[in-house]
This record gives structure tokens, C-alpha cells and sequence, in this order.
């Protein structure tokens, strides 16, 4: 059996493993910081390309929020491009209510799914294994 799992991956037949692990990307950065507002979308869209992740999720509160407000000026198109990406890749995109109300924002862009607290969904996401990084 070794021998045919050996011959498999010197023919570059071997299966491939399956996607392991769970990342869940923090969005906190506001407008103020384009680099650190795109971050999120952008590294989602590459780890979920790479499929070596078996989840990816984004939170999104504090400042971020207002990359998400269908109203915000200000707000480049590359940031708004990688969130539609992001979304169209399969990352679920939360953000979070209570920064919204915070914020003054009502219209956020489609593609985000709205959590009553941004801290508690990454309290959930990290107990069902997801690791969380923050932007």
C-alpha cells in the first residue's frame, strides 16, 4: 500500500489533502488606513484561492464599518471590488450592529450579514475552532 501511495506521489497523482483549518479576519481599521481597510477582503480572497482553509470569515466593527455603508464617501473602489470578491468567493462577511448604530450608518452593502455584536460572533467563531487575525 506505501508503495502505491509513494509511486502515486511521485507521478503526481497523490490525492490531495483536504482543506484544513479556520481563520476568521478581524476588520477594525477605518477609512483613515486604505491599506489596513482592504486587508481582510484582499487575504481572504487569496486564502480561500489557495484552498488550504477549510473556513474563512471576516468581522467586521469598530471603523471598519464604513467601508461596508452603501453612503460613505471617501471610500476607495479597490476596498468595495475586494469586498464583492470576498463574498462571491464563498466568505461569509459580518459586521457588526451595534458599530453601525455607533457609527450613524442604516445601509450597508449586500453583501454583509448583520450580527447584533461583532465581539460575540468572534467569541462563537473562535469556540468553533476559528483562529482569529486582526486588521
Amino acid at each position: 500500500m506505501s508503495f502505491l501511495l509513494l509511486a502515486a506521489s511521485l507521478l503526481g497523482t497523490a490525492p490531495l489533502a483536504a482543506p484544513q483549518g479556520k481563520i476568521v479576519l478581524v476588520a477594525l481599521s477605518g477609512p483613515e488606513d486604505a491599506m489596513k481597510l482592504l486587508g481582510p477582503y484582499h487575504h481572504a480572497l487569496i486564502m480561500k484561492k489557495t484552498g488550504k482553509l477549510k473556513d474563512i470569515a471576516i468581522v467586521v466593527y469598530g471603523r471598519a464599518v464604513a467601508a461596508l455603508s452603501t453612503k460613505a464617501k471617501g471610500i476607495p473602489e479597490p476596498v468595495r471590488n475586494a469586498i464583492r470578491e470576498a463574498h462571491a468567493a464563498g466568505v461569509p462577511i459580518y459586521v457588526c450592529e451595534s458599530a453601525l448604530s455607533s457609527a450613524g450608518i442604516e445601509d450597508v452593502m449586500p453583501e454583509a450579514q448583520r450580527v447584533p455584536q461583532g465581539a460575540a460572533k468572534i467569541a462563537e467563531l473562535v469556540s468553533e475552532s476559528f483562529v482569529p487575525m486582526q486588521y
